[in-house]
């Protein structure tokens, strides 16, 4: 699905953060040289799209397992819309391109996880879920699939927070 405008053009000459309105490299992206900057236009369009401060929670960071965020170039970000309830902020994501759309409800602030895996990888297919709780182990991820129970139990928790 296209944005509803363009995003900046995907022809990086020198610095990757000219031409970005809403973020800065000092922001908690880790390491912002290993951004990727698709990832970087992408959210610049969906901040300007969704008129609210987003703030990151992560970009690059080393992890044991496989993960978006520890490529040599950073696939992903986590983060968070202020204002938003966790499905409207995976309403305003789902109107851009990324491969993968994690909504987070337990998170101190809810908030997504937006990635572009198929940027690096093609033919990968893209991905949406939920989380419910933090996992306890490596072998309970805590993951669910955007299903009936994940937006039952996400729509409680919106009217439980008023």
């Amino acid at each position: 699905m296209m944005p509803p405008f363009d995003i900046h053009p995907i022809i990086i000459v020198g610095n990757k953060w000219t031409g970005v309105e809403f973020f800065k490299p000092n922001e908690k992206w880790g390491d912002p040289n290993r951004m990727h900057p698709w990832l970087i236009y992408r959210m610049d369009a969906m901040r300007k799209f969704a008129g609210r401060p987003f703030h990151v929670h992560c970009g690059w960071e080393e992890r044991e397992r496989i993960s978006y965020h520890s490529k040599p170039m950073s696939l992903a970000a986590d983060g968070h819309f202020e204002g938003l309830h966790p499905l409207e902020q995976l309403e305003v994501a789902s109107r851009f391109d990324f491969g993968g759309i994690g909504v987070y409800i337990w998170w101190n602030n809810p908030g997504i996880h937006i990635d572009v895996r198929h940027v690096a990888e093609p033919t990968t297919p893209a991905a949406h879920w939920g989380s419910l709780h933090s996992y306890k182990s490596a072998s309970e991820t805590g993951y669910v699939s955007l299903n009936r129970e994940f937006f039952e139990r996400a729509i409680r928790s919106l009217v439980t927070d008023d």
